[in-house]
C-alpha cells in the first residue's frame, strides 16, 4: 500500500513500523497482522496492505483475541482471533 499511495519503498516503511522483534502473521490470502511500534497497536491489513482493523495490545508477542475495531472505531464486523495448536506449512 505504501508503495502505491505515496511512492515509498515498502521495506523501509515496514522496518520503520515494526521493531523487527515482535512477530507478524500472514494468512493464505496474504492478509496480515502486525504490531505497529509507532502507535503501539496491533493491526489487521488486507492483502493490498491497507489497514482494516486495530486493537490495543494485551501482549507484544501475540495479537489480542478480542477488542478489534475498524479504523473508524466500530466493532461491528471486527474479527475475533483464535490460536491454533499447530502450524500448517505448505
Amino acid at each position: 500500500m505504501c508503495n502505491k499511495s505515496g511512492g515509498y519503498a515498502p521495506r523501509p516503511i515496514w522496518n520503520e513500523l515494526t521493531n523487527k522483534v515482535t512477530p507478524w502473521f500472514e494468512s493464505k490470502n496474504y492478509e496480515y497482522i502486525y504490531f505497529n511500534c509507532h502507535d503501539r497497536l496491533w493491526y489487521v491489513d488486507n492483502s493490498m496492505g491497507m489497514g482494516c482493523y486495530l486493537s490495543k495490545p494485551e501482549s507484544l508477542l501475540l495479537p489480542p483475541l478480542n477488542g478489534w475495531v475498524d479504523l473508524t472505531g466500530r466493532r461491528s464486523g471486527a474479527p475475533k482471533m483464535e490460536f491454533l495448536d499447530s502450524v500448517v506449512e505448505e
